[in-house]
């Protein structure tokens, strides 16, 4: 069990936790929105991309939510169909309050950072300049 905080809780749920998963991530969080998800040493996809990849390689994704995603999460997603997708299953609850990430059924994040760039402490700053590092 580690403490994590700041750009090494983002890097720990986002680059080293679901991007790498293989077959499943089940992700639970009160507040969803569009983060950016830096790739390589010069883009970011949103999360919407991101779920979007992660189908198409067979990954099932589960995520369960309290409130309303941002507008930006839910533009984008009905933009690109991504409740169409069989891979992808959303679940709104509106007493959620609870914060997880499990990926593969190995690893698994609990702790009170919502799916947002401040919950996971990368903010569009944060995460550019680490990401050009």
């Amino acid at each position: 069990m580690n403490l994590l905080q700041d750009f090494e809780l983002y890097r720990a749920i986002v680059e080293d936790g679901f991007l790498q998963a293989k077959k499943s991530v089940l992700i639970s969080t009160a507040n969803l929105k569009n983060i950016r998800v830096p790739v390589g040493r010069r883009r970011a996809k949103s999360l919407v991309e991101v779920l979007l990849d992660l189908a198409g390689r067979d990954v099932f994704v589960h995520l369960l939510h309290a409130s309303t995603p941002s507008l930006s999460f839910r533009q984008e997603a009905q933009r690109r169909k991504l409740s169409d997708n069989p891979n992808i299953i959303f679940f709104k609850c509106p007493r959620v309050h609870f914060k997880s990430v499990i990926v593969d059924d190995r690893w698994m994040y609990l702790g009170s950072a919502n799916l947002t760039g401040a919950g996971l402490g990368a903010t569009g700053s944060a995460v550019a300049a680490r990401s050009r590092g």
